[in-house]
């Protein structure tokens, strides 16, 4: 990847605004939007504002990155999707509560932050499953579903990814 392309550039951003920060299972948290990248890769998603966004995407939410650094650094394109995908009752709200608001937050989505969504679901419920307990599991299965719900329609290039969704589901309500 040209290091001076938007991509590589979202990369090294999303980097910088997470370093430090660690995921439940204690590896860096950028492992995070790197994997939810390579999901939207595998499945045929090759759009480098979704790319790049899918970098971002936790940025607003998890750092002290502000929306105007990211006008600044990447455009309003990308900025208002990374804005698309930022829980503004992340911090501080019950689960329940994370979950209505991303809920509502879904059935706004533009396509291309839809397709962000699915892969950043993927990711997380194949990274964090094993060190939930069986009730945290169960919730955040049925908060997925509420969530792919809200989701729809979702667009043609993402049907491959959804269906991945909806098998991961499945295949967890069957254990």
């Amino acid at each position: 990847m040209d290091e001076n392309s938007l991509v590589a550039r979202a990369r090294k951003f999303a980097a910088e605004a997470h370093d430090g920060q660690k995921r439940a299972n204690g590896v860096p948290y950028v492992t995070h939007p790197e994997a939810v990248v390579e999901i939207l890769r595998e499945h045929g998603i090759h759009d480098e504002t979704v790319l790049a966004a899918a970098y971002l995407h936790d940025v607003l939410e998890d750092t002290a990155v502000t929306s105007g650094q990211l006008v600044r650094a990447f455009g309003e394109d990308i900025a208002g999707l990374v804005e698309e995908l930022t829980n503004p009752h992340a911090k501080g709200a019950s689960f329940e509560e994370k979950n209505e608001s991303l809920r509502e937050l879904a059935r706004r989505m533009s396509g291309r932050a839809k397709l962000v969504k699915i892969a950043d679901r993927i990711h997380n419920l194949s990274s964090k499953k094993p060190t939930w307990s069986v009730a945290k599991q169960q919730r955040y299965i049925t908060a997925t579903i509420g969530l792919l719900m809200a989701l729809q329609p979702v667009p043609q290039e993402g049907a491959l990814l959804e269906h991945r969704l909806r098998d991961m589901v499945t295949e967890l309500l069957a254990t």
